[in-house]
């Protein structure tokens, strides 16, 4: 699951923070809570995760907790790739 959490920071830094912010992103880096990625922001990346993944998340797994940090994101493609 590396080159997830790869993959998704490249795509989150250089989509909604590069120029905009200067932070360090980890995995644990709230993004939404802290206001780092707005409502539309989410929703691209979730349409990012589901296309880079081949996977379909239903409306109850689109919640801050699954998609606040790169920690919940790679743990929820974990639990649908099994």
């Amino acid at each position: 699951m590396d080159d997830a959490r790869e993959r998704i920071r490249d795509f989150i830094w250089t989509s909604y923070l590069e120029g905009k912010f200067s932070i360090a992103l980890d995995d644990t880096t709230r993004l939404r809570t802290s206001g780092l990625i707005d409502s539309l922001g989410a929703m691209g990346l979730i349409s990012f995760i589901e296309k880079e993944f081949d996977l379909e998340f239903s409306a109850l797994e689109l919640t801050v907790d699954n998609f606040d940090t790169i920690d919940q994101m790679v743990s929820l493609i974990s639990r649908k790739k099994k």
